[in-house]
């Protein structure tokens, strides 16, 4: 169960979106268990905390914190530490990696049985890329290149309308939207578009996507028949009139999806993917701290396998 099912309810507004009221009390709960503590939202901490339930809160603080999100510093001073690897993994090349990148060890070229770390030189090599699970990139202009790339090289177009086959991310929560499992659309969310059709019968855009999407999780169940907001497929298209997405009422809000071959590190965030390719980037404004941070949460997104580009973009 997500955070924010288990402290709000959702009522329909005339104007079609949604009213999100604290439920109260949190009946029976005893204690609640806060994983990834770190992604959840300050004023979220605040109104759990409010129900006076006992919490045991987990977390990594070597990771990111939410984007755009007031951090709340529970992760700060920890009870409990948990600085000693106790488990047969603990000779894992991934989590050996993890520990030096926290400890701001300049990454050294290697190739190993779980990690490997390369120059930019590597990504010609043909199916670098269509080897991962999941690419990771720290910029939005990267990531909208290296998703077109991949439609081109995966599914063999240049057409920037959404097609079968193709890996979509969710971009916001429909906490009212359920498939057959009662697992509702989140944020970050990823998978495959199964099958689409376009429809022109919304007044509000030219062409409207509607689309059945299946989740990349075990036994997923598709969401089926979801309408998708087409103006985030259109939007860094150069021959695209702009001008008619402003004519869009707010009161429309369908739902969000973009590409998925690569996402930014902090979309990654709660995430896992058997094998990772990370593009290492420096991002404006980031401190030497921060910038470990991100490396940090982009390698510990790999299960099994990881390929770091290192120094991608400066």
């Amino acid at each position: 169960m997500t955070a924010h099912r288990l402290l709000y309810q959702s009522f329909p507004k005339k104007d079609g979106t949604f009213k999100h009221i604290p439920i109260r009390p949190l009946f029976p709960y005893k204690i609640i268990v806060v994983d990834e503590v770190s992604m959840l939202p300050k004023h979220m901490w605040e109104l759990l905390l409010s129900h006076k339930i006992h919490v045991l809160a987990l977390g990594d603080p070597g990771q990111l914190p939410p984007v755009a999100a007031e951090p709340h510093g529970v992760l700060d001073h920890p009870h409990i530490f948990l600085d000693e690897i106790m488990r047969q993994e603990e000779e894992s090349e991934i989590i050996r990696l993890t520990m030096d990148i926290r400890a701001q060890k300049p990454l050294q070229l290697m190739r190993g049985n779980e990690v490997r770390i390369v120059d930019r030189e590597e990504m010609l090599q043909p199916g670098f890329l269509a080897w991962a699970d999941q690419i990771l990139v720290g910029k939005n202009d990267t990531r909208f290149a290296i998703n077109s790339f991949m439609r081109q090289v995966l599914m063999n177009t240049d057409d920037p309308h959404p097609l079968v086959g193709d890996r979509i991310i969710c971009l916001k929560n429909n906490w009212e939207c359920i498939n057959e499992t009662g697992d509702a659309l989140v944020n970050g969310l990823s998978g495959k578009i199964n099958s689409i059709k376009y429809t022109k019968d919304n007044p509000f855009m030219e062409v409207t996507p509607i689309v059945d999407f299946t989740p990349d999780y075990e036994n997923a169940k598709s969401f089926l028949a979801l309408e998708m907001d087409y103006k985030i497929f259109m939007e860094h298209e150069p021959t695209i009139n702009k001008d008619n997405f402003k004519r869009i009422p707010k009161y429309y809000q369908p739902n969000q999806f973009d590409y998925a071959y690569a996402i930014t590190c902090h979309k990654s965030q709660g995430s896992e993917y058997d094998k990772v390719i990370v593009l290492e980037e420096y991002l404006k404004g980031d401190s030497k701290e921060e910038h470990v941070r991100w490396l940090y949460t982009a390698a510990t997104r790999a299960a099994k396998k990881l390929i770091i580009v290192r120094n991608y973009h400066k």
